[in-house]
Order: structure tokens, then sequence, then C-alpha cells
């Protein structure tokens, strides 16, 4: 039926009912309604976030892998789909320079060779590394083909099978790479990049400073390796000088010279985690002792 052209009869014409599409309309029908949950006792087998998927890795793919799309397959080269349409052809995530591509979420067992589903948007079981079980957010681990837990930023987590570990958990999955609900990109934004080393970079966003009643633009800060610690806006300020030098963002311990815009964490696996604190405008105030108070 894949070449069918599907004309429509009009008022006149001889029809002969055809088997063979009575019965792809009635399949059609019935997975309109299991999507919709209208047939009882079935359950959707698919929903609007999840499509068809044409496994070409040479391994099979289990439930709730993080899969890559690196390709297309043209399925009507084998006439396997009816429709004969173009798949998205996908691979387990395997390395951190599949960060730039887009992502699903293996929604049943897929073995070399064969299509199957997979979920681009939406709720979706997967195996996740929870290294803190106070952790309600989950990111990609690009080398492990799975997701780990972050603090606050990346797919919500809706449940874990284990409170910390590794397992299974539910995260409402939106595809692209980074999972961020909300994404913060004003001053002083902590974003994580690659170099073409594919090594981890951070990159944070311009913002200013208010040092003693002076404003100062602070420079954003490119490809800085990333280390467990504070992310500061640092003001050297001298309280015996009357100058005051360009306010510049370090990892530093918060202090009296030190703003804190964001703490990196390192995880077990080897990532970074991110929490930022949402600041627009570093402000310092150095003060030295009035003369005057010492009489």
């Amino acid at each position: 039926m894949k070449n069918a052209n599907f004309q429509d009869v009009t008022a006149g014409s001889e029809f002969t009912p055809s088997a063979e599409r009575h019965n792809a309309l009635n399949r059609l029908l019935r997975d309109h309604n299991r999507m919709q949950g209208a047939v009882p006792g079935e359950t959707s087998r698919r929903n609007s976030g999840t499509i068809t998927v044409f496994n070409g890795s040479g391994n099979t793919l289990v439930r709730g892998s993080v899969l890559v799309m690196d390709g297309v397959f043209n399925c009507s080269a084998d006439g396997a789909l009816p429709d004969g349409i173009p798949v998205p052809r996908v691979r387990e995530a395997n390395s951190t320079e599949d960060a730039g591509r887009a992502l699903c979420i293996a929604f049943s067992r897929i073995e070399p060779g064969q299509y199957g589903q997979a979920v681009v948007s939406g709720a979706a079981f997967a195996f996740a590394d929870i290294s803190d079980e106070t952790h309600s957010f989950a990111a990609v681990d690009y080398e492990a083909g799975a997701l780990r837990s972050a603090k606050e930023s990346g797919f919500p987590i809706l449940w874990k099978a284990e409170p910390a570990g590794s397992g299974i958990a539910c995260a409402v999955f939106l595809s692209g790479g980074s999972g961020n609900t909300f994404v913060y990109d004003g001053p002083f934004a902590v974003s994580a990049t690659y170099d073409e080393e594919g090594n981890t970079k951070l990159h944070v966003n311009s913002g200013w400073a208010l040092v003693n009643g002076k404003f100062f633009p602070v420079a954003e800060k490119k490809s800085l390796t990333p280390q467990g610690g504070f992310l500061c806006v640092h003001a050297d300020v001298d309280p015996e000088s009357a100058s005051i030098p360009e306010p510049e963002i370090v990892f530093a311990e918060p202090d009296v010279n030190n703003y804190p815009i964001a703490e990196v964490s390192e995880t077990d696996g080897g990532a970074f985690a991110i929490r930022q604190f949402y600041s627009q405008v570093a402000v310092f105030q150095i003060v030295k002792p009035c003369p005057l108070a010492e009489f």
C-alpha cells in the first residue's frame, strides 16, 4: 500500500472495498484510541513525544538508555514500514563529542538493524546514577549513555527506584542535550562547554560590579578549566590605594574581595555540577578605620 495514491471516491464512480485498506484504517484507529486512552484494558504504546527510530549501531539498545541521533535511515529502501518515510538512525551515547547532537531515550529494547520507539519529549524511564539523594534533577552523562543526578538544573526527576546509587529513574526529558527546563542566561551565568579535544570547559557571562560606589563592567570568562569550589567576582581593592583595578572572575573562597556567583562540584563519575547564584551585580564595600574614631 505504500505506493497507493489514495484518490477520493467521486459520485457515480465504481467502488470496490479493499480489505487491506480497511484493516490498515482499523489499525490506525486502534493506535489513535490507545494514544487517547480510549480502549479499556489497553495502555498507550506511544505518545506525542515518542518517535520511530532505527538501530544502526550493531548493538542491542536496552530500554532506558540515552540514544544519539546520528543520521537518517531510509526505511523505504527495504519496505519495512508501510509509509516508507525516513526515520532517525540511533546509537547509544558514548562520548562527550555527542554533546551537540539530538538525544532521545529508548522506550523499549531495540535489536540491531531493527525499528523501535524512543522518547524525544515527555516523561521517560532511564538509567540514572544518583550521586546524592537530595538531587532532584538529572543531566546527561554522555560517556555512560545514561543520566546522572544534578542539584538544581537538568531534567526534573519525578521518581527514583532508589534514593541514591545506580538504577532506574523517571525524568521529564526534553530533546537537545542539556536538559535545563529553566536556563538562566543573565549576568554571570555559568555553563559547560567543550574544547576541540572534548575537555569540559566553563563559560561565565559578563556582568557588573559595584566597588565602593564605583560601577565596573566585568568581562566574560571563556574556556575556564573546571574545578571544585566557588566561582567569584574578584575585586582586588587596597584600602590604602585610591585606584581600583577592574574586577575579574576567578575560583576563590568567598571573602571581602571575592563575591560568589556559582559553586562547582565534581561528581563521582568525573563530571561537574554547577550551582548557580543569581547575581546581577557583585557589590563590594571595602573601608578602613576612620581616623576620627581613634579619638
